[in-house]
């Protein structure tokens, strides 16, 4: 590995640390890759899991990519959540001891940042930044689940939040460290929309897993097609609930006006989204919510519960309708005063737009982390 330290034309180089990374698809993953690519005025070196048999090094846009731990880090090993921080901060010591880093960006105080723990015991004087991406009830969790994660986020020196949720919760476990609430962002350049289904389309798009509360929109769907007879529901996504998911479906008599795509690819989903009339998530925690930002930018109305960051963009009757996560009446009102009220899902969708134009689209979100990488050298 050649050093890439003391010569005055380098670049800056910030190291990151992330549990995982492309092609894995997540909040984190999503904004390392397009926060990296707006800012070339740095380097970017990433220390990640190895979860497949790909190559440990390899460079990814303008991330270069190093993965450790190997298979046994996913589910060969009896202990791989103690091992894989272990590797981390074992590949980032070593990388540090030839490479001049500005800082350490972490995203999640989970894995990635218990190995950031442990590389800061190494090299204190090197700034430390943790992003906050969490979407769980970080209330809920036991006792020592919450005192490891608070003494994950009180090691670092400074914290970026993706939602106000996350920030109100970094304020109560670390009240003397600076927080940046910094969203996951949007791609506004979307494909052509196509020749819409004359059926009017609902959406959601999720892990198939409880805190997404999709089994609340399939009790709400048969009380929408009471008033909607040709209501088709999309449901966009994947998980452990799938199964249980779709024989609810038939009990609920609605299998046929039900569509379970399965897994779909990112790069796929802003066509599901420009097939819709209505995106829904009932989702009973979220950090933010990312899923219903690409319904925004795609010019989809969206209906959603007050759960966590998605108070920072879901303004009832602005940007969107509230729903009662656990009332699937409520959830179906919801969704049919937006498929028959014209005017209002013009308002709701053009006031949408312009929150995610002015403050979620990438290149917005790619400046406010210049500023903190600024302040931290």
């Amino acid at each position: 590995m050649t050093p890439q330290s003391g010569n005055p034309h380098q670049r800056p180089r910030i190291l990151l640390l992330s549990t995982a990374y492309l092609p894995m698809i997540g909040g984190s993953e999503l904004a390392i890759h397009h926060i990296a690519r707006r800012l070339p005025q740095y380097d970017f070196d990433l220390v990640t899991g190895r979860f497949g048999r790909g190559p440990s090094v390899e460079t990814m846009g303008r991330v270069r990519v190093f993965r450790t731990g190997g298979l046994w880090t996913l589910r060969a090993f009896i202990f791989p959540k103690l091992l894989l921080p272990l590797a981390i901060a074992y590949r980032a010591w070593r990388l540090a001891s030839v490479n001049e880093y500005q800082l350490v960006h972490v995203y999640q105080a989970s894995q990635a940042a218990a190995a950031g723990f442990l590389f800061k015991l190494l090299r204190p004087r090197l700034p430390l930044l943790l992003t906050l991406q969490e979407g769980k009830n970080l209330e809920s969790k036991s006792p020592f689940v919450r005192f490891l994660r608070g003494l994950l986020v009180r090691r670092a020196d400074r914290l970026t939040a993706i939602s106000t949720y996350l920030a109100d919760y970094s304020h109560r476990v670390a009240p003397d460290t600076h927080v940046d609430i910094i969203p996951n962002g949007v791609d506004l350049e979307l494909p052509p929309r196509p020749v819409r289904n004359p059926d009017p389309t609902i959406i959601t798009v999720s892990r198939l897993v409880p805190k997404n509360n999709v089994e609340s929109i399939l009790r709400a769907f048969p009380l929408v097609r009471e008033q909607i007879r040709n209501a088709r529901l999309v449901i966009v996504g994947d998980g452990p609930l799938r199964d249980h998911l779709e024989r609810l479906s038939w009990e609920l008599g609605i299998r046929e006006a039900t569509h379970f795509t399965g897994l779909v690819s990112h790069e796929e989903l802003p066509s599901w989204y420009s097939m819709a009339d209505v995106f829904v998530r009932p989702s009973l925690s979220e950090g933010l919510g990312s899923a219903f930002l690409e319904a925004m930018a795609a010019r989809v109305p969206i209906v959603g519960s007050t759960a966590g960051g998605i108070v920072d963009f879901l303004f009832d009757g602005v940007t969107g309708l509230v729903c009662d996560p656990r009332d699937p009446p409520t959830i179906a009102h919801a969704i049919v005063r937006t498929l028959t009220d014209r005017n209002l899902r013009q308002a709701l969708t053009s006031n949408a737009y312009i929150l995610i134009r002015e403050r979620y689209t990438w290149d917005v979100v790619a400046n406010q982390m210049a500023s903190v990488y600024e302040q931290m050298r």
